[in-house]
């Protein structure tokens, strides 16, 4: 009898602790790369004209021995299939979308080009406080309240739109000589060792590759490829961050990884007007 006694008190001790594991996990936060202006969050700040910024895309060749180098007609490729793919996922949402700021910036008579260098860095520095932490907990994710300044009232005025719309795009892929390098290497020293030692073994003391170009989340040092893409929205009158998301890294191609960043991007008609909301944020220019 104290044998059976015994033996159903480990029993429920050890359901209990099993038990107890699943509520832990159960309650966990769920996490998310999304980041909302609290007014954007309770539909408070209404949009409707989206004016699209030239796309800040960075593709590399990381070499041999060689100092990395921008793959330009990569960038080219990236670029117009991006400009394509924003355009129709923000219409598909209800969004008029302008795409004529990048002519106006990079245009022979330069219109806008300082004030869009102004904006880069700004949003640039917006990023790193939005991102500090790379997830927040879902319920944190309507809590962000940063701001690039008053410059971008010069685009919206000039466009007629509410809002822009930032995409930053960073990548890399190794050339055939460096993916075969890492491979060797990878297969004497282990994947955990460092770039530098890793370097310094294959290259005879000369000096290591720059390292990975910057915004791309390598899984691995050893990885073929990295990139990420980040968007965000930003209010034209106010120059608040009012929406953001980011993805990577992905084997997929650049239009497959905007439609995931933008998965969560609310829809206009989703988004009803409020009466003080009947005006765009800023008027058209002349």
């Amino acid at each position: 009898m104290d044998h059976m006694k015994q033996s159903t008190l480990r029993r429920l001790r050890t359901t209990g602790i099993v038990a107890a594991l699943a509520l832990g996990v159960g309650c966990a936060p769920m996490m998310t790369s999304v980041r909302q202006h609290p007014d954007f969050a309770s539909t408070k700040r209404t949009v409707r004209v989206i004016a699209v910024l030239p796309l800040d895309v960075e593709h590399y060749l990381i070499n041999f021995n060689t100092s990395n180098e921008r793959d330009v007609d990569k960038e080219i490729e990236i670029r117009a299939q991006l400009s394509e793919n924003i355009k129709v996922e923000l219409e598909k949402r209800g969004y008029a979308v302008k795409t004529d700021l990048t002519a106006q910036v990079s245009g022979a008579d330069g219109q806008f080009s300082a004030e869009y260098e102004k904006l880069a860095t700004a949003y640039a520095q917006a990023s790193k406080e939005l991102y500090a932490r790379k997830s927040v907990p879902v319920s944190d994710s309507a809590k962000f309240n940063v701001s690039v300044g008053s410059t971008p009232g010069a685009f919206v005025a000039a466009d007629g739109a509410d809002a822009l719309f930032v995409a930053r795009y960073s990548g890399f892929e190794k050339s055939g000589a460096r993916v075969m390098r890492d491979a060797l290497i990878g297969a004497f020293i282990g994947l955990g060792a460092s770039r530098a030692t890793r370097s310094s073994s294959s290259s005879g003391g000369k000096s290591a590759p720059q390292p990975l170009p910057p915004r791309v989340w390598a899984s691995s040092e050893s990885a073929q490829y990295g990139r990420a893409i980040e968007v965000a929205l930003i209010d034209g009158a106010s120059g608040e961050v009012l929406w953001a998301n980011t993805y990577g890294v992905t084997p997929e191609d650049a239009g497959a990884m905007l439609a995931k960043a933008m998965a969560a991007f609310p829809a206009a008609d989703a988004r009803p007007k409020a009466a003080e909301d009947m005006t765009p944020s800023v008027p058209p220019g002349p």
